[in-house]
């Protein structure tokens, strides 16, 4: 695993494109319907686990690590995750979903209890995690104000906003990670975008 999350500016952009404009585009997918192999995971198949921790630990990770802002602790976090995912593939059910937000679904609950636990908050987005790939300096001080704006606005704002962007989830997926609706997911998007707007300074309306 990486010490820090690297990314490219594109998330950056994306945001601060639909804060300025209102608009949010919707992602796509990136899965289609569940794996194809979810029944031999549930047989507990173990080169399918393998598949399924090489396809999608990654991403886990990067959203663990921005959660709790600390390498190690995220490490083993997506080891547990994995562990959950081990224990209640039982429960699963394929209702077209990519398994992705199956997987952020029991992330979401693992990285927030530890971070309750041992860290007494709860933030969506850790800065200490987040690196630009190449950032210049204008970059990094629009990430740093991003983020410092994303920990003034409401927690279930901020985290859809954490989701659709810097984890590039669709409104499906992040609808399925949240346990709502898609409608839901476009309220507090819109709700959260309209309010980092006014906290960046971005607001022009009298």
């Amino acid at each position: 695993m990486v010490a820090a999350i690297e990314l490219g500016a594109t998330w950056l952009e994306r945001l601060l494109l639909a804060i300025s404009s209102g608009v949010a585009e919707d992602a796509p997918s990136q899965r289609g319907p569940a794996f194809a192999y979810v029944e031999s995971l549930q047989r507990g198949d173990h080169e399918s686990w393998r598949l399924l921790f090489d396809e999608e630990s990654a991403a886990i990770y990067r959203y663990v690590f921005s959660r709790l802002g600390n390498a190690e602790d995220a490490e083993d976090v997506t080891n547990q995750v994995f562990e959950e995912a081990w224990r209640s593939i039982g429960r699963y059910r394929d209702e077209g979903l990519p398994l992705r937000a199956w997987l952020f679904g029991i992330a979401r609950n693992v990285a927030g209890s530890h971070r309750r636990r041992f860290m007494g908050r709860n933030a969506q987005v850790s800065i200490d995690a987040l690196q630009i790939e190449g950032r210049p300096d204008a970059v990094h001080t629009e990430m740093l104000d991003l983020v410092r704006a994303l920990a003034s606005i409401d927690p279930a704002q901020a985290e859809t906003i954490s989701l659709r962007y810097i984890h590039g989830l669709s409104l499906i997926e992040t609808a399925a990670v949240l346990g709502t609706t898609v409608d839901g997911v476009k309220g507090r998007q819109q709700r959260a975008l309209a309010a980092l707007k006014r906290r960046l300074g971005r607001d022009t309306t009298v």
